[in-house]
């Protein structure tokens, strides 16, 4: 009942999990949503709960144990009245993400992993791709901050798919996100928006992007030569004018052409 209206990865994976179980979920009162941290409400005049350990300690407003068991990369606390009970999940690395990060590297592009997971869930998670940084544990005002902090530094692209990477998106140079899993703000706030959910389109949106870049770079000295060689010469009369018109028509021509290489 608490997980039923979040847009959240773990929340579908409990909605999907009592569904397999045939379990009807529970009306809750007063549902109170605070983003990166949890959902509580009431039900038959009990507190209720669900998410972070920090999350749950605000609710009870009593520090209770925080011990996450060796197997499982990533737990959510549940509390029900005085009773509370751990949530343990294992996330699954895509098929596709370790070669997508090897492909960044040879792109020479450096990767970060800014994630709410707990620092055991971010170390495995990062070891098993080979990602260059990780941060973990963090709030998405601490993603937003970190995103600022590595703008100032260099070019930053950003790809995120969920409500709480929205404002590190809009942050970013470039924002990117997943068309079909992808929350509506995400969606908003980013620049780029895969229609299909597949990572490997990454290293192939940068090599456009490059491409994009000298390509436009290239038709900028092209349009400027044009300017410099023959209009102005034109002007001042030391070129005859359907020359310049010729020469200025064939330096259109000749922008055009280049930039449809962008089609391969």
């Amino acid at each position: 009942g608490l997980e039923r209206e979040i847009v959240h990865p773990i929340a579908d994976a409990i909605c999907q999990f009592a569904k397999d179980q045939n379990l009807t979920y529970t009306p809750i009162d007063q549902l109170q949503a605070t983003p990166g941290f949890g959902v509580r409400g009431r039900v038959e005049g009990r507190d209720v709960a669900i998410g972070l350990v920090e999350f749950i300690h605000q609710v009870t407003l009593n520090k209770l144990p925080c011990e996450i068991p060796p197997q499982a990369t990533l737990v959510t606390y549940l509390l029900v009245g005085s009773s509370l009970f751990a949530l343990t999940f294992l996330d699954d690395v895509r098929k596709e993400a370790r070669a997508t990060i090897q492909s960044l590297k040879k792109l020479k592009i450096v990767s970060w992993m800014l994630t709410g997971d707990h620092q055991h869930s971010a170390a495995i998670t990062a070891q098993k791709l080979e990602i260059d940084h990780v941060m973990s544990d963090l709030r998405p005002e601490d993603k937003l901050k970190k995103v600022e902090l590595l703008s100032r530094q260099s070019p930053l692209a950003m790809v995120g798919d969920g409500m709480n990477d929205a404002p590190a998106l809009a942050r970013a140079h470039v924002g990117i996100s997943l068309g079909l899993i992808g929350s509506e703000a995400a969606i908003e706030a980013s620049d780029v928006v895969l229609l299909k959910d597949e990572l490997q389109l990454l290293p192939w949106l940068f090599q456009k992007g490059r491409s994009t870049r000298r390509i436009v770079k290239q038709n900028l000295t092209v349009a400027l030569s044009v300017i410099l060689l023959v209009t102005l010469p034109a002007l001042l009369g030391w070129v005859p004018l359907w020359l310049a018109v010729v020469l200025h028509e064939g330096g259109t021509v000749l922008v055009g052409l280049n930039s449809l290489r962008l089609l391969t």
